[in-house]
C-alpha cells in the first residue's frame, strides 16, 4: 500500500475511514432493529402465554366446577339411598306380615284389626317413601338433564362471544400497531429526505471533507435517537393496549364463570320448583289410591276371616315370591338408571372437554395468526429500514469519494506546478552554468594569450582591444545570466515554501485525524465497559437477563472490532505521518540547498561585476597602453585568477543543478 501514490493513498484512506464510519452506522441500527424485534416478540409471546395460561386456568375451574354439578344433579347417590332405603322396606314389610300371619291363629279379631291398622300404615309408609324417591330421582333425572343442557348452551354462547370479542380486539390491536407502524415508517422515510436534501445543501454550499463527515455522523447520530424513541413510543403503546386487553380477556371470563354459576343456581330452583310441584300430584294421587285400599280392605275383611287358614300356609310363600320378584325389578330399575345417569354424565363430560379443547386450539391459532402477522410486518419493516440506510451510505462514501479525489486532484496539481517550475529552474541554472563555463574558458584562453602577447604588445594592440572588447561583452552576458539565474533561484525558494507549507497543512490534517481515530478508540473502550457492566446486571438479574445479556455480549464484541479496527486506522495515520515527515526533512533539505545555490549565485554576481569593471578596466588601459603596460600585466594575470575562480565557480553551480533535478526526481517518486 505504502508504494502506491501519494493520491491514491489519499484517496485510499478517505474511503477506508467513510467506509468504517457507514459499516459502524449500519451495524449499530441492524442490532438495534434486531433486539428491538426480538424485545416485541418475546413480550408478545409472553403476553399471549399469559393469556392462555389464564383461559385454561379459567376452563379448567369451570370444567371442575361442571364435573361437580354433574355428580351432584345425576342422582347417583339418591339412587343408592333409594336402592339401600327399598331393601330396608321389604326385608321391615315381610317380617311384619310373618308376624301379622303369626298372631292371626291366636285371635281373629285382633289379627284382623291390626292386619288392618299394620297394612294401612305399612301402605303408607311404603308407598310415602317410594314416592317420594321415585319423585326425587325423576325429578333429578330431568332437573340433570335440563340443568347441563341449559349449561352447556350458556357456556358455548358465553366463551364464543368472549373468544370473538378477544379475537376482534387483539385484531384491532394488531391493525391499530401496523397504522402506527407506517406512520413511522412514513416519518422515517421523510426524515431520510430531509437529511438528504440538507446533505446536497450542504455539499454545494461547503466542501470541507472534516466538517461534511462531522456533519453525516451528527445527522445518523440524530436519525438513530429519533428512530430509537419512535420504536420505543410504539412498544410501549403495543405493550400497554395488550395489558388493557388482557385484563379484559381476564374480566370476561370471570364474568362468565359468574354468569355460569348464576345460571346454574337458577335451574337448580327450577328443578326444586318442579319437583315439588309433581310431589304434590304424586301425593294427592297416593292419598285417593289409599281411600281406595282403605275400602278394598273394609270390603274384603270377611274374606280375610275366611282366608286366615290360607293366609297361614300359602300367604308367606307367596309374600317371599313377590318380595323377590319385586326386590329383582327394583334391582333392575336401579342398574338401569345408575347407567342412564353414568352415560349422560360421561357424555356431558366429553362434550365439554371437547368443546373447550376446540375453543383452545381455535384461540391458539389466533394467537398464532396474529403473533405471525406481527413477526412478518416488523421484519419487512427492518428490512425497508436496512435498504434505505445501505442507500443512503453508498451515497456518502460515493460523494466522500468524489470530494477526496477532487481535493487530491488539487493538491497533486500544485505539487505538479512546483516540480515543473522546480524542472525549468534546474534546466535554467544548467544551462546557465554551461554558459559560465564557456565564458570562464572563453576569458581564461583571452587571458592566456594577453600574457602570451604582452612582449608584442605594441604589435597585437588591435588584437588585445578587440579581446577586450569581447570580454566586456561576455562579461555582460554573464551578469545578465547569473542575475536571471537568480531570479529563477528566487522562484523556486519561494515554490518551495509553498510546497513546505502544503506539507505542513496535510500533516496537522493527518493529525487531526489521528485524533479522531482517538477519540473513537476511547468511545469503543468506553462502550465495552458499558457493555461489560450490562452483562454483569444481567448476570445479577438471572433468566430474566438472559437476553439482555446476548445483546451486551454483541455490543462488547462490536466495540472490540471498532477498537482494533480504530487502531488498525491509527497505525496507518501514523505510517502517513512519518512519511509526510520524512518529505518535510527532504523538501528542507532541498531548500538548503536552493539557500547554498542562491548564495553561489551571488557570489557568482558580484565576481561577473568584478570581472565586468576590469574588462571595462581593461579597455580603458589599452587605450593608454603606451602609460600602462606594466599595468597590463598585473591585469592579465588577475585576470587568469578570475577566470580560473569563476570556471570553478561555474563547475559547483552545474553540481548544484544536477542536486536539484535528483531532488525533483525525488518529490515526483513520493507524488
Amino acid at each position: 500500500m505504502f508504494n502506491l501514490k501519494f493520491r491514491k493513498q489519499f484517496i485510499l484512506i478517505i474511503f477506508i475511514l467513510i467506509s468504517i464510519v457507514c459499516l459502524s452506522i449500519m451495524i449499530s441500527n441492524w442490532k438495534l432493529s434486531s433486539k428491538n424485534k426480538r424485545n416485541v416478540s418475546q413480550g408478545i409471546l409472553h403476553q399471549m402465554d399469559k393469556l392462555q395460561q389464564s383461559i385454561i386456568d379459567e376452563l379448567s375451574a369451570f370444567q371442575k366446577l361442571t364435573s361437580e354439578g354433574i355428580n351432584q344433579a345425576s342422582g347417583l347417590a339418591a339412587i343408592a339411598n333409594i336402592i339401600q332405603t327399598s331393601q330396608k322396606s321389604q326385608e321391615n314389610l315381610v317380617q311384619l306380615i310373618r308376624q301379622s300371619i303369626t298372631k292371626a291363629g291366636e285371635s281373629v279379631g285382633q289379627t284382623i284389626d291390626q292386619l288392618n291398622t299394620s297394612t294401612n300404615n305399612g301402605m303408607d309408609e311404603l308407598l310415602a317413601k317410594s314416592t317420594d324417591y321415585i319423585t326425587e330421582v325423576m325429578g333429578f333425572d330431568n332437573t340433570s338433564m335440563n340443568v347441563l343442557s341449559n349449561v352447556a348452551t350458556i357456556n358455548m354462547s358465553a366463551l364464543n362471544h368472549s373468544s370473538l370479542d378477544s379475537l376482534r380486539r387483539f385484531q384491532l390491536i394488531v391493525e391499530t400497531y401496523e397504522q402506527r407502524q407506517r406512520a413511522g415508517q412514513d416519518k422515517f422515510n421523510q426524515h431520510l429526505d430531509n437529511l438528504l436534501i440538507e446533505t446536497m445543501t450542504y455539499l454545494e454550499e461547503n466542501q470541507d471533507p472534516d466538517s461534511l463527515i462531522e456533519y453525516l455522523m451528527l445527522a445518523f447520530e440524530d436519525l438513530k435517537e429519533t428512530t430509537r424513541d419512535r420504536q420505543d413510543h410504539r412498544f410501549k403503546d403495543l405493550e400497554k393496549m395488550f395489558n388493557i386487553q388482557s385484563k379484559q380477556v381476564a374480566e370476561e371470563l370471570k364474568l362468565v364463570n359468574k354468569k355460569v354459576n348464576y345460571a346454574i343456581q337458577m335451574e337448580l330452583e327450577y328443578a326444586m320448583t318442579i319437583q315439588q310441584s309433581k310431589m304434590d300430584e304424586v301425593i294427592d294421587n297416593l292419598l285417593q289410591t289409599q281411600m281406595s285400599i282403605h275400602d278394598k280392605i273394609a270390603s274384603l275383611s270377611g274374606t280375610l276371616q275366611e282366608n286366615i287358614h290360607k293366609l297361614n300356609t300359602d300367604l308367606p310363600v307367596q309374600l317371599t315370591d313377590i318380595a323377590k320378584q319385586t326386590g329383582a325389578q327394583i334391582d333392575k330399575q336401579s342398574r338401569l338408571a345408575t347407567k342412564n345417569a353414568t352415560q349422560a354424565k360421561n357424555k356431558v363430560e366429553t362434550e365439554i372437554t371437547q368443546s373447550i379443547q376446540e375453543t383452545t386450539n381455535v384461540f391458539k391459532e389466533k394467537i398464532n395468526g396474529t403473533v405471525s402477522d406481527t413477526m412478518h410486518t416488523m421484519e419487512k419493516s427492518t428490512t425497508e429500514m436496512l435498504s434505505y440506510i445501505t442507500l443512503i451510505a453508498l451515497i456518502c462514501v460515493f460523494a466522500s469519494v468524489c470530494i477526496g479525489m477532487y481535493l487530491t486532484g488539487k493538491i497533486v496539481c500544485r505539487i505538479e506546478n512546483i516540480i515543473e517550475g522546480l524542472q525549468n529552474s534546474s534546466i535554467s541554472i544548467s544551462s546557465a552554468s554551461e554558459t559560465m563555463s564557456n565564458a570562464s574558458t572563453t576569458l581564461a584562453d583571452s587571458s592566456r594569450q594577453q600574457a602570451a602577447s604582452i612582449e608584442e604588445a605594441s604589435a597585437s594592440l588591435k588584437s588585445n582591444a578587440a579581446a577586450s572588447y569581447n570580454n566586456a561583452q561576455n562579461a555582460g552576458q554573464a551578469d545578465q545570466l547569473m542575475k536571471s539565474a537568480s531570479q529563477h533561484v528566487n522562484r523556486s525558494t519561494e515554490t518551495m515554501n509553498i510546497l513546505t507549507e502544503s506539507m505542513n497543512e496535510i500533516a496537522k490534517t493527518s493529525e487531526e485525524t489521528f485524533s479522531i481515530i482517538k477519540s473513537i478508540d476511547e468511545i469503543s473502550f468506553q462502550t465495552n465497559l458499558l457493555a461489560l457492566n450490562a452483562a454483569v446486571e444481567a448476570a445479577r438479574a438471572g433468566e430474566a437477563g438472559a437476553g439482555f445479556s446476548v445483546v451486551a455480549g454483541e455490543v462488547r464484541n462490536l466495540s472490540t472490532r471498532t477498537g482494533e479496527a480504530a487502531k488498525n486506522t491509527s497505525a496507518l495515520i501514523e505510517t502517513i505521518i512519518d512519511k509526510i515527515k520524512l518529505g518535510q526533512q527532504h523538501i528542507s533539505n532541498t531548500n538548503d540547498t536552493f539557500k547554498q545555490v542562491t548564495e553561489s549565485s551571488k557570489r557568482v554576481e558580484t565576481l561577473m561585476d568584478e570581472i565586468s569593471v576590469e574588462a571595462q578596466s581593461q579597455a580603458d588601459e589599452i587605450k593608454q597602453i603606451e602609460t600602462g603596460m606594466n599595468d597590463i600585466e598585473k591585469v592579465t594575470y588577475n585576470t587568469s585568477t578570475k577566470a580560473d575562480e569563476f570556471s570553478q565557480t561555474a563547475v559547483e553551480m552545474n553540481k548544484l543543478a544536477g542536486e536539484m533535478s535528483d531532488y525533483v526526481q525525488q518529490l515526483e517518486a513520493i507524488f
